[in-house]
């Protein structure tokens, strides 16, 4: 905050109209020097009025301020030029007075008022930012400074004797009023939210390490490196369960293949069958046929005749296809017989397949089993390498946290540093002034007593 131009008219022991051009000063240590009651507190009560409505004194009121002097025309009011960064303001301020009426005559009261105004380059007035508000400007002061009146009183005016009220002030008081002077509630929060995150962690960690406690309990075990040992042991047995597997499907697809066998023999066997029914039907046909010769034999006897022997050649012809079809009858019989001895090796087969299907299934369940427990130990490793990942983030989130604190502790040691050495200064600065006072007062002794 810089202070270009102080402005007042009818305030402390000034009754007129004066102004200081502060611009000159700037960058530069100097002394405001008097005889006592010339007003050099007044332009410290000035600086302060003008600000946030008070004396430096906070015990004077500011209907106080008014000259006794001045005429009841000119009303007490001050005008105050500073800049924050690079934006310039002005306040306008004037404390509850007595006034002349406007129309008649008397006397009526001036409340308390003040306004702020945004400032170009050259000190012209932009536009109206608080108008004739006590309260906004209040508050405009405080959000733009950062500091209260008596934090301002504290620090930035620092009067007589109140100076020494900010050294013996209690450590609690002292960090409110530097945390405000250097902005250093930032550094606060951050140390707040990395404090809750931590304690979240913490208790992130603490779940995660019962539940992993639960599961070891739940398992039998005592240490995550007993957890790592079984997981190693358990893969091992899947591997080696899922090799079984791979065996016991290759023998269930030997015995669904015998299986197919065994049913196309099923089906010779079915068609066999009917050969043999047919062979039956050939036999009776045999016998007919023996008859039929019969028949004929005697009908040869009988009929001499030219269409009976046509009718014999007839039967010889019939009698060759039955040979033949006799002859087809044998052909079956043999092939049946081979099947036969096919059919007897069947039941075996079967029983050998039924027991690979048994073997088949008591494999699958023992790799569902084990399929199961690698599926919770994959769960495990994942768990358990989540709770390594929280544990080096919560260590790394630590680490951030003393590395941002410790240059905040650095920085307010600094900050005590100066104040001492402040504190010295304005100890050498009240020495120094008081030996001038007394050289003043010395100076006025020696002039009275010449003109005695």
């Amino acid at each position: 905050m810089q202070l270009h131009r102080l402005s007042f008219q009818a305030f402390g022991p000034f009754s007129g109209s004066e102004t200081l051009e502060l611009e000159h000063f700037e960058g530069q240590l100097f002394l405001i020097n008097g005889v006592t009651g010339a007003g050099k507190s007044t332009l410290l009560d000035a600086i302060c009025f003008a600000l946030y409505g008070e004396a430096v004194d906070p015990a004077r009121a500011s209907d106080a301020l008014r000259s006794e002097q001045a005429s009841p025309d000119l009303l007490t009011e001050v005008t105050l030029d500073f800049s924050l960064g690079a934006q310039h303001y002005r306040i306008k301020r004037s404390p509850n007075q007595m006034r002349p009426k406007k129309s008649g005559s008397g006397l009526t009261q001036h409340t308390h008022e003040s306004s702020v105004y945004a400032l170009g380059s050259n000190g012209e007035e932009l536009s109206i930012l608080c108008e004739k508000k006590v309260q906004l400007t209040d508050q405009f002061v405080l959000e733009k400074t950062g500091l209260s009146a008596a934090q301002f009183r504290q620090v930035m005016v620092l009067p007589q004797g109140e100076f020494r009220r900010l050294l013996l002030s209690s450590s609690a008081d002292r960090e409110q009023i530097l945390s405000k002077l250097f902005a250093t509630h930032r550094f606060s929060h951050i140390e707040r939210t990395l404090k809750e995150q931590e304690k979240n962690l913490k208790d992130q960690m603490a779940s995660s390490h019962q539940s992993a406690q639960s599961l070891l309990v739940q398992l039998e075990l005592k240490t995550p490196e007993e957890l790592k040992t079984k997981i190693t042991l358990l893969q091992q047995q899947f591997e080696t369960a899922d090799d079984q597997r791979k065996q016991a499907q290759q023998k269930q697809t030997k015995s669904a293949r015998s299986l197919e066998q065994a049913q196309a023999l099923i089906k010779e066997l079915e068609q066999l069958d009917s050969v043999l029914s047919e062979l039956k039907a050939f036999e009776a046909l045999a016998e007919q046929r023996k008859a039929d010769q019969e028949r004929i034999k005697n009908a040869q006897i009988a009929l001499q005749i030219q269409p009976k022997l046509r009718e014999l050649e007839q039967a010889k012809q019939a009698d060759q296809e039955l040979k033949d079809k006799l002859e087809q009858q044998d052909q079956l019989r043999l092939r049946l017989e081979q099947q036969t001895e096919s059919v007897k090796q069947i039941p075996d087969q079967l029983l050998k397949l039924d027991t690979a299907r048994d073997e088949l299934k008591i494999e699958q369940q023992r790799f569902e089993r084990f399929a199961a427990d690698h599926k919770r130990l994959e769960i495990l490793s994942a768990e358990h390498a989540s709770l390594e990942i929280q544990q080096n983030q919560h260590r790394q989130s630590y680490r951030q946290t003393l590395s941002q604190i410790e240059p905040l502790k650095t920085s307010i040691t600094q900050i005590e540093a100066r104040l001492d050495q402040q504190s010295a200064l304005n100890q050498r600065l009240a020495q120094t002034t008081e030996r001038l006072a007394v050289h003043e007062r010395e100076r006025e002794l020696g002039s009275k007593h010449q003109q005695n």
